[in-house]
C-alpha cells in the first residue's frame, strides 16, 4: 500500500512540474550541517569517547554566521568564529573568538578578498593589537585559465609595513582534473616541509587524505617526509560527508585513533531538483531518498547532461530536450559484464555516448561510430547508471542496472 501510494505521489509530482521548464544550475541542498563531533578511540578497545563539538548556527538566507566550539563531555566553551559576508553572499572575514574562562574575546581575524571573477584572490590573518587588527600573514592565490587553483604564495609580516615571500603551496592534479597532491615549498632553500596526498572513490568523492610532515633524522643527519595521519572518508546517501576515521602513523604503521562524526537535517519544506526517468522534476525533500533508490539523480537533467554545441565555450551551451522519446535500446538490462546500445533510427543522429553514475559524474565515454555499440561495464559497480547519448538529432538519455 505504501509503495502505491509513493508512486502515486511521484505521478502527481511529474504532472504538477511538467509545465516548469527551466531549473537553475545551482548546488543542490538536501540538507544542513547541524553538527560535526571529533571522537577519540581508546587504545586498549574499540570504544570512543567525544573530545569536542561544532555547533553550525545558520541565517535567514541559509548561511552559517557562528560556529562554535565546545570540549565534551563538559560543553565548555573553548571558542567561536562570527563569520561576515557581502551583499553577494560571499564571505569577507571572520573573527575568532577565544573563551577565557568568563567571557569570549577576540582572538584573530581572517579577511578574504576576491577577483574580478569572483574567486578568492588573497586572504589576510591578523592578530589583536593596539588600535586595531595587525596583520601577520597573508595568501596570495593563482588560477590557471580555467580558473583552477594552481598555487599560493605566503607571505609573513615579520618587519611592521613589510611583506616577505615564506613558501608556495602547490596544486598538482591527476587524470579528470582531480586534486592528488597539496604541498607547501619554502622558498629560501626549496624544500617541501609538508604534503597532503588525496585518493578518490569510483564516484569521484575523495576517499582518502593522507598528511606528510618534514621529520629531521638525527642519526642519519637528514630530513624526509613521512607520514602523520589520515582520514579516510564515508558518504551518507546524497553524497555528504558522514564521517572520516582518522589514523596515526605510529612505530611504521597505521593505527586508528579516531573519528568525525557530521550530523545533519533534512530541509523540511522544500523541494530538490532531480532528473527522473530522463526528465527533471522538482521532488520533497522527504522523497529524495526514494527517487535515488529508483535512479534519480540529484540537480536536474538539463544540468548533469549539458551538450557541448561544437565545443561552444558558453558553460552550458545546450541542453537535452525531448528525453521522453524512447529511440534508444539497451540489452541486456540488467547486465554484469558489457551492454549493448542499438539505435533503431540511423546512427548518424548521435555522435556522443556518455554513461553517468547517480551522482552525475562522467564514468565512461565513447564515440558513436555504428547502429550498435557494445560498452564494457564489468569494472563499474553494481547499481543503477545513466546513459546519455547526444549528437546532431538532440539527445536521449536513459537508464541501465550494472548487477554483479
Amino acid at each position: 500500500m505504501k509503495r502505491r501510494l509513493f508512486f502515486i505521489v511521484l505521478l502527481l509530482v511529474s504532472i504538477q512540474l511538467a509545465s516548469q521548464k527551466v531549473f537553475d544550475c545551482e548546488p543542490v541542498r538536501v540538507q544542513k550541517l547541524d553538527s560535526v563531533v571529533n571522537f577519540a578511540k581508546e587504545a586498549e578497545n574499540d570504544n570512543y569517547f567525544p573530545v569536542d563539538v561544532f555547533l553550525y548556527h545558520y541565517d535567514d538566507e541559509g548561511r552559517y554566521p557562528l560556529v562554535e566550539r565546545l570540549s565534551l563531555p563538559s560543553r565548555t566553551p573553548v571558542n567561536r568564529q562570527d563569520y561576515f559576508f557581502d551583499e553577494a553572499g560571499r564571505k569577507t572575514h571572520y573573527i575568532l573568538q577565544a573563551w577565557n574562562g568568563t567571557e569570549y574575546t577576540e582572538s584573530s581575524r581572517s579577511d578574504y578578498l576576491y577577483n574580478d571573477n569572483g574567486y578568492l584572490a588573497r586572504e589576510v590573518f591578523s592578530g589583536p593589537g593596539e588600535g586595531g587588527w595587525i596583520p601577520y600573514q597573508q595568501h596570495w592565490y593563482n588560477y590557471n585559465e580555467d580558473n583552477i587553483t594552481e598555487t599560493y604564495l605566503r607571505q609573513m609580516m615579520y618587519t611592521e609595513g613589510v611583506w616577505t615571500d615564506f613558501s608556495y603551496k602547490n596544486y598538482i592534479y591527476g587524470t579528470g582534473g582531480k586534486l592528488i597532491e597539496r604541498n607547501e615549498q619554502r622558498i629560501a632553500d626549496g624544500v617541501i616541509f609538508w604534503v597532503e596526498l588525496f585518493t578518490y572513490d569510483d564516484l569521484g568523492r575523495t576517499a582518502t587524505r593522507i598528511r606528510q610532515s618534514l621529520k629531521y633524522n638525527p642519526s642519519t643527519r637528514t630530513s624526509a617526509l613521512v607520514n602523520l595521519n589520515k582520514q579516510i572518508y564515508s558518504y551518507d546517501i546524497y553524497g555528504e560527508i558522514s564521517e572520516y576515521r582518522v589514523e596515526t602513523w605510529i612505530n611504521d604503521s597505521w593505527v586508528l585513533t579516531g573519528k568525525s562524526v557530521y550530523y545533519r537535517t533534512l530541509l523540511y519544506g522544500t523541494r530538490v531538483p532531480m532528473c527522473y526517468n530522463g526528465s527533471s522534476v522538482a521532488v520533497p525533500v522527504r522523497s529524495v531518498a526514494r527517487f535515488l533508490a529508483l535512479g534519480a539523480l540529484l540537480g536536474p537533467c538539463e544540468c548533469l547532461f549539458p551538450i557541448d554545441d561544437n565545443d561552444d565555450p558558453a558553460p552550458v551551451a545546450k541542453f537535452s530536450k525531448g528525453c521522453a522519446v524512447t529511440e534508444v535500446v539497451i540489452y541486456p538490462n540488467p547486465a554484469s559484464s558489457q551492454i549493448t546500445v542499438w539505435f533503431p533510427v540511423s546512427e548518424a543522429r548521435y555522435s556522443d555516448l556518455n554513461i553517468y553514475d547517480r551522482f552525475g559524474s562522467l564514468i565512461i565515454k565513447k564515440r558513436v561510430s555504428d547502429q550498435n555499440v557494445t560498452v564494457d561495464i564489468s569494472r563499474l559497480k553494481p547499481g543503477s547508471y545513466h546513459l546519455s547519448v547526444s549528437g546532431e538529432g538532440g539527445s536521449f538519455i536513459t537508464t541501465f542496472i550494472k548487477k554483479q
